[in-house]
């Protein structure tokens, strides 16, 4: 029989508000639970609280919760790897497996996108684009493609 979440540890899973500490980073935290829920690591749900939102539409607010893959992606890097294969954008995808540590081979990227090597090849000039730093090493695996820092 499954256990049900008590009311604390669903509002402790809750993205927003920000914790004291980091409240004045108030705009980068709501950002970040938009990518969280991209990459498939936290869902949006319906808040009450503009505190507690992340975006608005307008007759809604929409907070974020940490799911089962955002836990299990704080615990291993295969849960994050696990966790990007379920994500919808394959480009995000790429970029949650390149930020593991040890980054990701390319052939852990073709089987995750399902794309042939020359076209992840191509692809990886993307994040680049966008302000990540990125690093290709050679490996027994092949060539192992890492973030070494992401956008400010």
């Amino acid at each position: 029989m499954a256990k049900t979440p008590h009311i604390d540890d669903l509002a402790r899973a809750l993205l927003l508000p920000a914790p004291t500490n980091i409240a004045k980073y108030d705009v980068l935290v709501r950002e970040a639970a938009g990518l969280l829920i991209d990459c498939g690591l936290a869902d949006e749900i319906e808040v009450t609280e503009p505190a507690m939102s992340w975006r608005a539409d307008d007759t809604k607010l929409y907070g974020a919760r940490i799911n089962d893959a955002g836990r299990e992606a704080t615990a291993t890097d295969d849960a994050v790897s696990l966790s990007a294969q379920k994500a919808g954008n394959k480009k995000a995808q790429i970029i949650v497996l390149m930020k593991r540590r040890g980054g990701a081979s390319l052939a852990e990227i073709t089987e995750t996108t399902g794309w042939l090597p020359h076209s992840v090849r191509a692809v990886l000039s993307g994040p680049r684009k966008k302000g990540y730093e990125s690093s290709r090493a050679a490996s027994d695996a092949g060539s192992v493609y890492s973030i070494t820092k992401s956008p400010k």
